[in-house]
């Protein structure tokens, strides 16, 4: 009897432990059922991060490109205007200074003008040391295009030109961005070292042809270490002037022949 009795309550003991572990499992489950959609909702699937990060990328080439291309626009509308700034205002100062009749008889011979700008580019640190043995219609034109030259523009022309070749070195932008002034002056330098000496001079009224022989430059594209050039002089005011702009130079360098 007393051992049915205490088997009796083992039993409802037991059934009772029973009944809390089943409803507190319940709750637990039912608990993880509601907090499980919000955890695993948090993040976005995975294709659309890809997708949305694709679209971003492809609106930041977008941008650039655009960007570029206003650079572009804006670069190539600097030079046409400066161009134009440069033909206008060539013709407007031989038409408001017209040059005194040149005579070649009482010029000095255009050999010894050559030889006084050789002297003079080869040592020059300005352009200013080399102005006057430039014809008048060089000189107004390197000026108006030095006044147009815009400094605080540099750094957007390094930046344009850097987007376009990320290969180029500091020094090549450098040089891409130098003012005219600089540009000529290393130009003339270039061209007065290149002259090793004068070998003919053929005189047309107020034209003159100086041939010289060289130390470097190319024929056909193919190099030449020893050659003869022509280089084109100016009679103006007094004294022939040497010719560096325009068609002048590219004859220099085209017409070269072997000694």
């Amino acid at each position: 009897m007393i051992t049915s009795l205490r088997r009796r309550i083992s039993l409802s003991k037991w059934t009772s432990a029973s009944t809390v572990f089943a409803v507190a499992g319940l709750m637990g489950i039912i608990a993880a059922l509601l907090i499980a959609p919000v955890a695993f909702a948090a993040p976005p699937p995975p294709r659309r991060d890809a997708q949305r990060l694709k679209d971003e990328l492809d609106r930041q080439a977008r941008d650039r490109l655009r960007q570029t291309e206003q650079q572009h626009r804006a670069e190539q509308a600097r030079r046409d205007d400066q161009d134009r700034a440069q033909k206008q205002a060539a013709q407007d100062y031989a038409r408001t200074h017209p040059q005194p009749t040149f005579s070649a008889a009482k010029a000095p011979p255009p050999d010894d003008c050559l030889k006084f700008f050789l002297l003079a580019a080869r040592s020059a640190i300005s352009m200013e040391q080399i102005m006057p043995y430039l014809p008048e219609g060089e000189q107004k034109a390197l000026r108006t295009q030095q006044a147009s030259f815009n400094l605080q523009g540099v750094a957007e022309r390094r930046e344009y030109y850097r987007q376009q070749n990320p290969s180029l070195t500091e020094e090549q932008l450098a040089n891409l961005t130098k003012s005219p002034y600089e540009v000529a002056l290393l130009s003339n330098r270039s061209f007065a070292h290149q002259i090793m000496d004068i070998l003919d001079v053929k005189v047309v009224g107020d034209q003159a042809e100086v041939s010289v022989a060289t130390n470097s430059g190319s024929i056909n594209g193919k190099a030449v270490p020893n050659g003869k050039a022509y280089i084109e002089m100016v009679g103006e005011g007094s004294t022939w002037k040497v010719k560096t702009n325009g068609s002048s130079a590219l004859v220099h360098k085209q017409q070269l022949t072997n000694p």
